[in-house]
């Protein structure tokens, strides 16, 4: 019998969690993976993400907190809680979460650990913030995420979609990246050929097919019939980086989704190699956000009425979605239940 169970969506590892456009300075509430978390303006244009539950009484810092020089005000007891790691054994503080910004996009590493005595300055202007919990210096549940990104943002500017709230499991939106059957019927692409997958041990799992496409309209030159490379990687159960055409050349396109009670929040982001001329148009920005929400809107008629319930008898060409729902197996559940975003 095929694995075909996910692990929780609460899951460890990488999560993204916003764009700094719907951030509120100081303070913005989040809820990632049942943990809540609030954002925290730096000043320098970044933020650090921390624990939002005050530790003396279980207010939410990140409703009605304010933000002072010892730390965070709590507006139920005005106590100041320390941010992070603090020396004073009798003071109250929160622990700060790892966290990347890359961007305007922010993305949080949870359940493998928290920044907790030992602190974390961060490494460097686009580096991760917080220690977080390693391993022989490993990130745990990284799976090679912090590098990919960091790679991408020296060479593309990013360019994120409006979030969208879809009711369906956030793993199912991520699974679609290796469900490589799906894109003929449900996106139209014409023939998809040459497939091959599998899993990396401590990094992503992926998935590679070559797709039969037309140029997009905004290339110039009247459309043509190309064969596009395709190649997907997920680096936790509800974040996947697809490139499409030629490595470091073409377009790369990062997906999340994290869960809502409605279901899921997807966010994603268009990356766009960075060009001697400047930044890409409005022109093709607008096509590809055009571009994702068309792609979204497809798939949602099949995961609207999709039966989860139900034991999938998956056959050989499902492979990559068996590869895919291991890779979720691998992955640790959080164990926080409580809501307060």
């Amino acid at each position: 019998m095929l694995n075909t169970d996910y692990a929780p969506a609460r899951h460890s590892g990488w999560y993204l969690a916003t764009t700094t456009a719907e951030l509120q300075a100081p303070i913005t509430p989040l809820n990632i993976a049942g943990r809540a978390l609030m954002a925290v303006a730096t000043g320098d244009g970044g933020y650090r993400l921390y624990d939002s539950v005050c530790p003396h009484r279980g207010a939410s810092l990140a409703h009605g907190g304010t933000v002072g020089r010892a730390g965070v005000i709590c507006p139920f007891h005005g106590r100041a809680i320390a941010l992070g790691s603090c020396s004073d054994p009798d003071r109250y503080s929160v622990a700060e979460v790892p966290s990347l910004l890359v961007g305007t996009v922010l993305f949080v590493c949870v359940g493998g650990g928290v920044v907790g005595a030992s602190g974390g300055s961060g490494d460097g202007a686009n580096g991760v913030r917080g220690d977080g919990f390693k391993v022989d210096g490993v990130r745990v549940d990284d799976r090679g995420f912090e590098a990919t990104m960091l790679e991408l943002a020296s060479t593309h500017d990013l360019f994120p979609c409006p979030p969208m709230t879809i009711d369906v499991a956030p793993e199912l939106v991520v699974e679609n990246a290796f469900d490589l059957d799906h894109f003929m019927k449900v996106h139209h692409i014409s023939r998809v050929t040459g497939m091959d997958w599998g899993l990396t041990e401590n990094g992503p799992a992926h998935c590679h097919a070559e797709f039969t496409v037309r140029t997009p309209q905004w290339e110039g030159g009247g459309p043509k019939i190309i064969q596009n490379r395709f190649y997907a990687r997920a680096f936790s159960p509800t974040v996947v980086v697809t490139e499409l055409g030629e490595h470091g050349v073409g377009q790369t396109v990062i997906t999340g989704a994290t869960r809502t009670p409605q279901g899921c929040v997807v966010r994603v982001v268009n990356a766009l190699r960075r060009a001697p001329e400047g930044p890409a148009s409005e022109v093709v920005v607008r096509s590809l956000t055009d571009f994702a929400a068309k792609a979204l809107h497809d798939d949602m008629l099949i995961w609207e009425h999709l039966d989860t319930t139900m034991t999938p008898q998956m056959d050989r060409r499902d492979a990559p979605v068996v590869v895919f729902r291991e890779f979720c197996d691998s992955f640790q559940p959080t164990t926080v239940d409580r809501v307060l975003v």
